[in-house]
């Protein structure tokens, strides 16, 4: 019975859009962790709408020569919002030279939720 519980249950025990006292959306967070720009970091705001026409909010990070610099695709989004994830990034931008694209999944920070979806991993397919 204990096993059924946990199967039926994993979802919500591994995926949490919202932590206590956090926001959902990057813009409420603290100082720095609200958008790219706040790192010196040029950026568009990007909106993908996947096959089953949900919209899912992405940054992308560019380069000064976007078409030369290597893009790194990078999924976040549990136990927090994609600007939790900027001092990361950073990293990636700054060291590397990479362009970063950020892809919040279906029902985290700002992209559309999907109450009848099985679960977020749809997201990477498109």
């Amino acid at each position: 019975m204990l096993a059924l519980v946990l199967y039926r249950n994993q979802n919500a025990m591994l995926y949490h859009p919202e932590i206590a006292g956090m926001v959902r959306d990057p813009a409420g967070n603290p100082p720095r962790l609200r958008n790219p720009s706040e790192w010196l970091i040029p950026y568009e705001d990007v909106t993908v709408e996947t096959a089953d026409k949900l919209k899912l909010h992405c940054w992308f990070l560019k380069q000064e020569d976007t078409a030369n610099a290597p893009t790194l695709i990078f999924f976040q989004e549990n136990a927090g919002n994609m600007g939790m994830r900027l001092p990361s990034m950073n990293e990636f931008y700054r060291r590397l030279g990479m362009n970063v694209f950020m892809v919040s999944y279906r029902g985290y920070g700002r992209s559309e939720v999907c109450r009848l979806c099985a679960w977020a991993s749809r997201d990477d397919r498109k």
